[in-house]
């Protein structure tokens, strides 16, 4: 029988890395128990790294799926390689883990992670997480902008100002805008009436955004950057469309460029 034997648990609440994907994909949320456990039991099996934020997305670890209790609702992870570290975790209350399962990303929000033993070593371990995500439809999929290729979304805010950003990545879902000044004020919630995105050979979208997320990125050549991720409040069916069609091309692009086929 497996053993767990917990440890001090502290709750403090933090804000969680990636927090907006569950209400982005909100559509792709896993609710049964048993199909939680199954996707933990393929990721122990596939030996895959999961990587587990805390700290409000500022610390991570990395871990693998040490075994599934169904019955009880727990998941034993590995211990991470530094101990001060595992133990942040453990005080940090609220984490958020990520991984993939079937070669789709998971995403799942535990309230907190304890210490327990597994199998007479050390462990980390949490109850079955209440909110899991699996993006397992192409239509999810995000596809960064190929380097070389340009593609500039114009946009027209409420205030009438007229802005122009690069493309980062797009999905039927959304996108995400590069603002080089790293300056740009468009906190969450903001509405972009108005976003005109020309693909070259495959078409235009029309539409109006909502702002999500913002962070800073930092490029290979020091420069600091903001990335802005949006949603896209209504998507017309031809629309999406075209996103499908670029996503299908740069893939089938980046697959003969990896096989060096001509």
């Amino acid at each position: 029988m497996t053993e767990y034997t917990e440890h001090k648990d502290v709750d403090a609440p933090v804000e969680v890395f990636e927090k907006n994907a569950f209400d982005e994909y909100a559509n792709f949320l896993v609710h049964s128990d048993l199909e939680k456990a199954r996707i933990f039991r393929d990721i122990r099996k596939a030996g895959t790294m999961v990587t587990m934020y805390f700290a409000g997305g500022s610390d991570f670890i990395l871990t693998t799926v040490l075994c599934v209790d169904l019955d009880r609702r727990v998941v034993a992870f590995e211990l991470g390689p530094d101990p001060a570290r595992n133990r942040r975790l453990m005080e940090s209350g609220r984490v958020t883990g990520v991984t993939t399962h079937n070669q789709v990303k998971v995403q799942f929000i535990c309230d907190s992670i304890k210490s327990c033993r597994y199998q007479g070593e050390e462990a980390l371990c949490c109850e079955f997480p209440d909110r899991m995500l699996r993006l397992q439809r192409r239509e999810t999929y995000r596809q960064t902008v190929p380097k070389g290729m340009r593609i500039v979304c114009n946009l027209r805010l409420e205030d009438g100002r007229l802005l122009d950003l690069d493309l980062v990545d797009i999905s039927s879902g959304g996108l995400c805008l590069a603002d080089e000044t790293g300056r740009l004020d468009l906190p969450p919630t903001t509405l972009i009436p108005r976003c005109t995105v020309v693909i070259p050979e495959h078409g235009t979208i029309e539409t109006t955004l909502e702002v999500r997320n913002r962070h800073r990125v930092t490029l290979l050549s020091g420069k600091e950057i903001q990335h802005i991720g949006c949603r896209f409040v209504t998507l017309p069916a031809r629309m999406n469309a075209v996103i499908q069609r670029f996503i299908v091309a740069v893939d089938r692009e980046r697959r003969r460029f990896s096989t060096g086929r001509s």
